[in-house]
C-alpha cells in the first residue's frame, strides 16, 4: 500500500495502545512520490522547511543536539547525557565506522560496505546499510533508533531496495522518513551507475512492524484525508558530498520544484 492508503487504514482498522491507534506488520511501498500536499490541512511548505533541516544535520553526520533541537523539541527532551544524539540517520549510514569488539577492526561506513559489496558482485546478499547495530541497547536510551537496515540487491538489472522498520510514526516520523530512504537510494544508485551503466531504479519496498498515529493527530489525519493531496516526486540530482559541517549542507543543499517534481542538489 501506499502512505495514503496506510494512513486510511490505521485509521480506520487500528487497535488502541495508549495514545496511538496502531497496525501490527505492515508493507508500505515507496516510490520517488513520496512527497505529499495536503491542501490545506498539511501543505508540503510546512513540513519542508524541517525535512531540509533534517536532510542537512543528517548529511553531517554531527550527533550533538544543539542545532536540530532549534526544529524540533522532541531531541533535547531524547538526547544522551552528553548530548548526542543516536539517530541521525547521516551518521548512521554515512559515517559510522563501528570497530569490530573482538578482532580490534574498523569497519567500512554502512552506505560503503554496502556499495563495494554491490561493485564486487552484482548477485550480492550483502548489500546492507545497518542503521542498528546494536550500540544503543542500554538502559535509560530515549532515543531507539526506528529504522533497522536498508537492504539493496541486483536482480534483473534493477537496484531494489528493502527497509525494516521497527516503529512508525506516521506523521511526525514517515513524512520525513520517506525522502531520506529515497535520498540514499538515489545516492547508491548514481554510485552504482557507475558499475552497471544500464541500471534501473524501482519503488523501496518498507516492512513496518509497529506503524500508528498518535491521539493528537487523529483529527489532522481525517482532515488530510479529505482534502485535496498533491502527490510529488523527490528526485536526487547529483550525489550528494560528504564530509561537511551542518551549516555548510544548510546553506549550500538547493531545493526546487518545478510542477510535480522536487529536486534536491549543490548550489
Amino acid at each position: 500500500m501506499n502512505y495514503l492508503e496506510l494512513l486510511n487504514e490505521i485509521l480506520t482498522r487500528g487497535s488502541k495502545n495508549r495514545d496511538t491507534l496502531e497496525l501490527m506488520h505492515q508493507n508500505l511501498i515507496v516510490p520517488k512520490t513520496c512527497l505529499y500536499d495536503f491542501h490545506p490541512s498539511r501543505k508540503l511548505k510546512q513540513t519542508a522547511k524541517y525535512m531540509m533541516e533534517e536532510i542537512a544535520w543528517y548529511m553531517s553526520g554531527d550527533r550533538d543536539h544543539k542545532e536540530i533541537a532549534k526544529s524540533a523539541e522532541l531531541w533535547r527532551k531524547i538526547k544522551n547525557v552528553d548530548g548526542t544524539l543516536n539517530s541521525n540517520y547521516g551518521h548512521l549510514v554515512f559515517y559510522n565506522r563501528t570497530p569490530h569488539a573482538s578482532l580490534g577492526a574498523v569497519c567500512l561506513p554502512p552506505f560503503e560496505w554496502a556499495a563495494k559489496a554491490l561493485e564486487f558482485d552484482t548477485h550480492s546478499r550483502q548489500g546492507i546499510v545497518t542503521y542498528n547495530t546494536g550500540g544503543n541497547n542500554y538502559v535509560g536510551n530515549l532515543d531507539y533508533i526506528c529504522s533497522q537496515h536498508q537492504a539493496f540487491y541486483i536482480r534483473n538489472n534493477t537496484l531494489l531496495c528493502y527497509i525494516a522498520l521497527r516503529s512508525s510514526d506516521a506523521i511526525y516520523g514517515l513524512t520525513y522518513n520517506m525522502p531520506w530512504w529515497q535520498l540514499v537510494y538515489q545516492q547508491m544508485f548514481v554510485r552504482l551507475k557507475a558499475t552497471y551503466p544500464s541500471l534501473q531504479i524501482s519503488d523501496i519496498k518498507v516492512t513496518i512492524y509497529s506503524a500508528h498515529i498518535y491521539e493528537k493527530h487523529f483529527q489532522l489525519v481525517k482532515d488530510m484525508l479529505a482534502g485535496e493531496v498533491e502527490e510529488l516526486e523527490f528526485y536526487l540530482k547529483e550525489s550528494l558530498p560528504l564530509g561537511h559541517t551542518h551549516s555548510w549542507y544548510k546553506e549550500n543543499l538547493l531545493w526546487s520544484q518545478e510542477d510535480s517534481v522536487v529536486s534536491l542538489g549543490i548550489k
